[in-house]
């Protein structure tokens, strides 16, 4: 999801201007981030759900943090430059 073209340049979707006293702060962009992390993992438990309708409880999770760290489609991450090793920053 990114930003249109009418918001970068000071509009909001319905067309009337922008009111920066109304812009969310960091803390709300934070707090919404996390909001959708955990609306993505909740989603993926009903998919593995309904995949795997069998599975206990436990095995849903097992798969959900194995999920988590494999990274599907990020496994070098999702920034640019060079991969390092995560042991560099223990």
């Amino acid at each position: 999801m990114g930003v249109s073209d009418r918001e970068f340049h000071g509009e909001s979707l319905d067309g009337s201007p922008r009111d920066d006293r109304t812009a969310e702060t960091p803390r709300d962009r934070l707090l919404a981030a996390f909001e959708m992390f955990e609306l993505g993992v909740e989603m993926m438990a009903a998919n593995l759900r309904r995949r795997h309708p069998h599975a206990s409880p436990e095995e849903i999770e097992r798969l959900i943090d194995a999920w988590l760290l494999e990274r599907p489609g990020a496994e070098q991450g999702d920034g640019p430059g060079v991969p390092v090793s995560l042991e560099r920053f223990r």
